[in-house]
């Protein structure tokens, strides 16, 4: 397997599978010449900056940070790149040292999140606890078109002309 410095394809494909801004992500297809993109479940994610792992009753969770619902690989796997409005899946969370959940909080509307982590924000951080489900408003993918959707999972997704 190659390596990302030595597979500028790889490396392209990176940046726009974690591109958290759709006219940055349409930028690189276009800067490639890549028509067609294909998304599935099995997409690596980048711990530390879109997710982490904490305790929880002894056992670890999953703790998605808002940039991961942002990524093109997320919003075009998780929604088809339709637009998403948070619902009973905004946590506010507050880990100790060793990255137990001491306290957390769900909330029925992100803004109800939003402002109460504002109140601590040294304290709690706003994340979601299901890959599928953001914790943030994402707004829907306008350059990009559904050509093909399998019972797997896998989906192809062509970009648009405008």
């Amino acid at each position: 397997m190659a390596s990302l410095e030595h597979d500028p394809g790889a490396r392209e494909a990176a940046m726009f599978y974690t591109a958290t801004d759709e006219r940055e992500a349409v930028e690189i297809l276009r800067r490639t010449k890549v028509r067609y993109v294909i998304v599935d479940g099995s997409l690596p994610n980048d711990a530390g900056r879109f997710y982490e792992l904490a305790w929880e009753d002894g056992r670890p969770v999953p703790l998605y940070h808002p940039d991961y619902y942002r990524t093109m690989a997320s919003r075009l796997f998780s929604n088809e790149g339709k637009g998403q409005t948070p619902s009973n899946s905004s946590w506010a969370v507050a880990t100790n040292a060793r990255s137990e959940i001491v306290e957390s909080h769900r909330f029925a509307t992100w803004e109800e999140a939003a402002s109460f982590i504002a109140c601590d924000p040294s304290r709690w951080r706003l994340v979601g606890r299901d890959p599928m489900l953001s914790c943030v408003p994402i707004e829907p993918l306008s350059d990009f078109m559904a050509e093909f959707s399998s019972r797997s999972g896998v989906s192809v997704f062509r970009l648009t002309d405008h």
